[in-house]
Order: structure tokens, then C-alpha cells, then sequence
């Protein structure tokens, strides 16, 4: 048992060195940090991009389902996250193609959504705007 116990005291004792010896290596090289941030960084970004792209291209045939459906799945995603102009980019092209198709309920559902996740956005406020004005309970 004894030497169980030394040998397990070893082993701790050689891995906190040796994340020590790694720790104030890493803390030297800061060019280091730097590209890994931008790597991890990069490749979150691309996580939306890829398919926020498709969805585009299918709005501008005029299928605004795929868009819809990946709303849905973002709908964590508030200003201030790295995730957001992509949102953003994605509720600008799906109100469009939504007023364009005279799709104001739908329209404004998710111009209401844009716009409480910024209302000093003034193209948000805009299309949320023209939703109401165009709203079934604007004539009730």
C-alpha cells in the first residue's frame, strides 16, 4: 500500500510540473494564443455561416423554410454574441423576401423577434412597422 501511495504522490507531483513547465511556456508565446483564438474563433463563426449561406440562397428562390427552421434553432442567440450579425443577416433577408411575397403575418411573427432582440435597430423597428401597418388587427 505504501508504495501504491508513493508512487500515486509521483505521478501528481509530475503532472503538476509538467502543467506548470507547459502553463509558463504557453504564457511566453503570445503570437501562440493569438492564432489559436482566431482559429477556434474562425471555425465557430463558419458554424453559422455555412448554413445561414444555404438558407440565403433558398430565400432567393423564394423558400423562406430553411430560413425559418434555422431561426428556430437560434433563437439563444442574442446581440452581443458572436453568432448574431449572422442572425441578423439571416432576419433582414427573411423579412424581405416575406414582404415581397406579401406574407404579413408570417412578417411580422419574425420581424417582432428582430426587433425585440434589438429595438434600437431602426431597420428592425422599420419592418416590424410595416408588419403592424399591414396587420389583420390593425382593422379590428
Amino acid at each position: 500500500m505504501r508504495k501504491f501511495l508513493i508512487f500515486w504522490n509521483n505521478f501528481w507531483l509530475w503532472s503538476a510540473l509538467l502543467f506548470a513547465l507547459v502553463f509558463f511556456i504557453w504564457n511566453q508565446n503570445k503570437e501562440t494564443i493569438g492564432a489559436l483564438h482566431d482559429y477556434i474563433l474562425q471555425d465557430y463563426v463558419e458554424d453559422f455561416e455555412k448554413p445561414s449561406h444555404q438558407a440565403l440562397e433558398r430565400l432567393k428562390k423564394g423558400n423562406t423554410d430553411e430560413a425559418q427552421n434555422l431561426l428556430i434553432n437560434w433563437r439563444e442567440y442574442v446581440k452581443g454574441d458572436r453568432a448574431y450579425p449572422v442572425k441578423r443577416q439571416l432576419l433582414l433577408a427573411l423579412v424581405k423576401e416575406l414582404y415581397h411575397q406579401k406574407q404579413f403575418e408570417n412578417m411580422l411573427h419574425w420581424s417582432e423577434i428582430w426587433h425585440g432582440l434589438d429595438p434600437r435597430d431602426v431597420t428592425a423597428t422599420a419592418y416590424w412597422m410595416e408588419a403592424l401597418r399591414h396587420s389583420e388587427d390593425r382593422w379590428q
